[in-house]
């Protein structure tokens, strides 16, 4: 996964370059003066683990920098599973539409990556002679073929004697020709949970399976997930720093306890009383309890 964020930040001492700089913040809805970070990094087993970022200011382009990040991960991987004899497995992207760009695209095509992002709405598609965008097409053929679907599945159920069992959610897989990228592309229709708003995502890769694709995309969801605990969890904004070298430093800082925290709940959360509880529950507890380490490490145990 790759994606960018802007951290509030202020500086003790006046910033050389153009790394510090006004930026438009959807964490606070207004522009901020701080860093925008572009950070990239790889989940396994529901854990996301940063490995690279960069700084980027106001003049650089955000799809060079993750193209030079994406290159940087892929020769780390690789040189880790040649030194520790092991086959790397097939890697995927999964990016939302500020990324969705053709140069990273090939970029992927040439690492052998696969590519999973979100279209732009206004983009143009052809399913052989038809074009369309995604809000045409949720209108003119996913709504009427998921109304039947639902119908048929209620009258399936009814037949059966269970009017009330659950119905596999509906999704809508097709394969279309990206007239923005000039690519063949494999488009998937779905509702997230039950919304009332339908999504799209799409994959450079023609041949991946509906579900393969789905669940790869939701992946994009960690690295989200690890922003707003470095931010709104741990609080990186409220300490302030010398330079742009504290900032950095600060940011591995805190990097290394946002991998420490989701561990520690994966942990916490093997545990049938403490199943689901979040980080700020189990802080929480910790506190108001005056549990010492050593005795909340024997009440894990014990439950």
């Amino acid at each position: 996964m790759i994606d960018h964020s802007v951290f509030k930040q202020w500086l003790k001492n006046f910033p050389i370059g153009d790394k510090f700089a006004k930026f438009f913040s959807g964490q606070f809805n207004t522009s901020v003066y701080g860093f925008q970070l572009t950070l990239v990094g790889i989940s396994i087993k529901d854990v996301f683990y940063p490995i690279y970022f960069d700084l980027s200011g106001k003049k650089d382009d955000a799809i060079e920098v993750s193209n030079n990040l994406l290159v940087k991960v892929e020769g780390l991987l690789s040189a880790t599973a040649k030194e520790f004899d092991f086959e790397l497995p097939q890697l995927y992207l999964s990016v939302d539409n500020g990324f969705n760009d053709n140069s990273l695209i090939e970029k992927c095509e040439e690492l052998s990556i696969h590519f999973i992002c979100v279209p732009k709405k206004t983009h143009i598609f052809y399913v052989g002679k038809k074009n369309f965008n995604a809000k045409q097409y949720i209108r003119d053929v996913f709504l009427p073929k998921e109304a039947e679907y639902m119908a048929s599945q209620q009258e399936r159920n009814q037949a059966i004697g269970n009017p009330k069992k659950e119905i596999e959610p509906f999704c809508l897989r097709v394969r279309a020709h990206y007239h923005a990228q000039d690519k063949e592309v494999t488009l998937l229709f779905f509702r997230l949970n039950g919304s009332q708003k339908v999504s799209v995502i799409y994959t450079t890769h023609t041949e991946m399976k509906a579900k393969t694709l789905r669940r790869r995309w939701f992946q994009r969801t960690y690295i989200e997930q690890f922003f707003r605990l470095i931010k709104n969890t741990l609080k990186i904004q409220l300490s302030i720093s010398s330079d742009v070298q504290g900032f950095l430093k600060k940011a591995l800082l805190f990097f290394l306890k946002g991998i420490s925290v989701q561990l520690y709940r994966k942990f916490c959360n093997r545990k049938r009383k403490l199943k689901n509880w979040s980080f700020h529950k189990l802080q929480f507890q910790t506190k108001a309890l005056n549990i010492e380490r050593t005795l909340l490490q024997e009440l894990i145990k014990s439950v």
